[in-house]
């Protein structure tokens, strides 16, 4: 009778109990899903649904940059469980009733497992994001260990470093598709996001730096039929502005909001790694997008872009009020990338019903200590007959971000940038001239590089586009190893002139017998002139020798150079060196590759690699290769040169043929080296640019194959070149 008694009295306490349970975990908009929210998940993440539904296995990888990987200015950082997509793992973990919660997967610098222990079904996460890393990064793990995870669904988020290092859009774009195709090879579901906001200026404008790649992100998505998220947009929606101040101060007020984001506490001041609680926001963002669809904007945007004289862009465009009541605000023209700044941002505007309204907004090219305003002519997306350009928007109710396709007028080059190899005596390149204007336009067009010019008439219809190839001659002596010279287009219609700005770099292929100076870092830029092939006493020499057992690669310093010794008898020198020793079929396309770093110091001696990581020598190598294997060492010849080695064993490059005196058996190669400077006044010694020497430096990024300068494994030289457009 008592034990009955008992179980009379416990019972109902213990589905008190479990009900509590259940409401601290399953939110009001748990189960059922509408009917529109399930078909939603059966668009983008089908196969992820299914497990999810029937509360299956399922894991999550997050591939991307500092952000993914959650720096925080606190002894939380690294811990996937508060980053976005750990906060976004918790809200499906909720709505589909795991009872056991999420779980990180190889949890980084002993953060935990779980923040509560509970069993049952579990959803795992797991980072594979790094700091630093930009789009095409995500092919490095991809090609090597991402799917020995078996993930269902994997959540890719680059774009900042892209941005903030220039990385071409067309190579960011590029790398985001191959992307999203290997994980579609894999039967794996993928989420693309927009980056995050950054502030990369004392004003609001700065918000735009990353823009120009979410907008890519958000085309690639499109066409490949992935979800995709916006969080930059998420961070910046916010209060409204009333109505009747002055228009520049409207817009601060606005981001002020964005500015709390970044709020760490006194003292810390990082404009790139939002905050914790943002964090969760931009989780619970990606979750309603998943299930919800992204909000429907008020306002819609269309406009064009004119030359008006060189390095000046004047956009017009119409804001469309979409909704219902009349709207009153303001605007702001951000930053379009790191390309173009406009000259005055700030706009009020008084829009009815159903109106549009039109504005004007001058833009100029952006310069910077790292980019000079001539550079970013060059930089401008070249692959596009339209050039995007953010909005901000602030009316009474709500700030948000708009996107413009701003059509180039009246007309645009669109170029086929990359990488031309094999290259003899002569290269062509190749752009399409688009008439965007509404009428038929007729001109004339002078192109050139260096010393060669090429004038040319054209006639297009409205809408009409006209494929166009321009040939030129490399130098045809021995003593020229590299060239950098911008490739000028002017175009002459209805007496208006138009400008199309672009850069060459050729290369001559290496072969072993070489020895080559190398350019001074801080010298090497466009149009400074012809580079030396053979050495001089007054630079770093370069040269690459190879046999069955090895590659050697040789640093030799000017006789006389020398080192500074670093703090107690620290670092006096760091190379890079990267390789791209992938099978002969993929060698030097798009791709992977990772640089090496050896520091030595100012003693003869052994110097120290840093590490080898994930496709070190180009995507698809996924062995797990020993930096002890390769040697380094800073040695004094008999001429009384200092000499640094790097020799590396050739069963690290297992998928290269590695054919010796064949011409065809080639590696692609990039080093560089960098010395300790002296001391400044008070200041100690540091590396400085006027002390890092190159061997070619290009802008198709230090990781993307293509980059690199053809090393023949051969003693004969074959007179090839590598010649990019950017």
């Amino acid at each position: 009778m008592g034990t009955q008694h008992t179980r009379q009295i416990c019972a109902p306490a213990l589905l008190v109990v479990f009900a509590a349970f259940i409401a601290a975990i399953t939110p009001a908009s748990a189960y059922p899903l509408t009917r529109d929210q399930e078909e939603r998940l059966r668009k983008f993440i089908p196969r992820t649904f299914d497990k999810l539904s029937r509360r299956e296995s399922v894991h999550i990888i997050g591939l991307g940059d500092s952000v993914t990987e959650f720096y925080a200015h606190s002894d939380q950082s690294y811990d996937a469980l508060r980053a976005y997509y750990g906060r976004f793992a918790h809200r499906l973990e909720r709505e589909f009733f795991y009872t056991g919660g999420v779980r990180v997967v190889n949890p980084k610098g002993g953060t935990p497992e779980k923040h509560h222990d509970h069993r049952g079904p579990e959803l795992t996460i797991q980072s594979m994001a790094r700091g630093g890393r930009v789009a095409l990064h995500a092919l490095q793990r991809l090609t090597t260990d991402a799917f020995l995870y078996e993930p269902d669904l994997i959540i890719i988020n680059y774009g900042i470093n892209d941005a903030l290092t220039q990385f071409p859009l067309e190579g960011y774009r590029k790398a985001l598709e191959e992307s999203v195709g290997l994980c579609k090879s894999k039967g794996v579901e993928v989420i693309l996001m927009g980056c995050s906001a950054v502030l990369r200026s004392s004003g609001p404008t700065g918000i735009g730096m990353t823009r120009p790649y979410v907008s890519a992100a958000r085309d690639v998505a499109r066409e490949h039929g992935v979800l995709f998220a916006d969080l930059g947009k998420a961070m910046v929606a916010g209060p409204g502005s009333e109505p009747g101040i002055e228009a520049r101060l409207a817009i601060q007020k606005a981001v002020a909001n964005v500015k709390a984001h970044f709020d760490h506490g006194p003292g810390v001041e990082d404009s790139l790694h939002p905050r914790e609680s943002t964090h969760a926001m931009l989780g619970d963002a990606l979750f309603d997008v998943l299930l919800n669809g992204e909000p429907v904007e008020e306002y819609a945007l269309a406009g064009t872009c004119r030359q008006r004289g060189e390095g000046k862009f004047l956009v017009e465009f119409e804001l469309l009020n979409r909704g219902s009541q009349p709207r009153i605000g303001y605007l702001c023209a951000l930053n379009c990338g790191g390309w173009l700044a406009a000259d005055n941002p700030y706009r009020e505007f008084e829009i009815p019903a159903g109106e549009s309204r039109k504005f004007e907004v001058e833009y100029a090219l952006r310069e910077s200590p790292d980019y000079p305003a001539q550079s970013a002519f060059e930089r401008l997306p070249a692959d596009a007959t339209a050039l995007p350009v953010p909005v901000l928007i602030s009316d009474a109710e709500k700030t948000q971000l708009l996107e413009l396709r701003a059509e180039k007028r009246p007309v645009a080059m669109v170029w086929k940038t990359g990488l031309q190899d094999e290259v003899r005596g002569i290269f062509s390149v190749g752009c399409t001239l688009v008439n965007t204007d509404e009428s038929a336009v007729k001109g004339s067009y002078q192109v050139t590089w260096r010393e060669q010019k090429i004038d040319g008439e054209f006639s297009l219809d409205a809408g009409q586009s006209k494929a166009m190839e321009f040939t030129f001659t490399l130098p045809s002596k021995d003593s020229v190893f590299r060239l950098r010279n911008s490739l000028n287009a002017a175009l002459s219609i209805a007496g208006a002139q138009y400008l199309y700005k672009r850069e060459i770099e050729a290369t001559r292929n290496l072969s072993l017998k070489d020895k080559v100076s190398m350019a001074r870092f801080d010298r090497y830029r466009p149009n400074a002139g012809a580079e030396e092939y053979t050495s001089t006493g007054e630079r770093v020499a370069f040269q690459a020798l190879a046999d069955e057992k090895a590659l050697y690669l040789l640093f030799d310093l000017p006789k006389g150079m020398r080192l500074i010794e670093g703090p107690e008898g620290g670092v006096a020198a760091i190379a890079e060196i990267t390789i791209d020793a992938r099978p002969a079929k993929q060698r030097r396309k798009f791709g992977f590759v990772e640089r090496i770093k050896v520091e030595w110091g100012a003693v003869d001696g052994r110097g120290t690699v840093k590490g080898i990581k994930e496709a070190n020598f180009g995507d698809g190598y996924d062995r797990l290769l020993d930096p002890a294997g390769i040697t380094a060492e800073l040695t004094t010849t008999p001429e009384g040169r200092r000499r640094f080695s790097v020799v590396i064993p050739r069963q690290y490059f297992y998928l290269h043929e590695w054919r010796l005196e064949n011409p065809n058996s080639m590696l692609g190669l990039a080093a560089k080296i960098g010395f300790l400077a002296p001391g400044v006044g008070d200041r100690p010694p540091a590396f400085a640019t006027g002390t890092r020497y190159v061997l070619s430096e290009n802008r198709l990024g230090a990781v993307d194959p293509r980059s690199l300068t053809a090393l023949e494994l051969s003693n004969i030289g074959t007179d090839r070149w590598s010649v990019r457009l950017y």
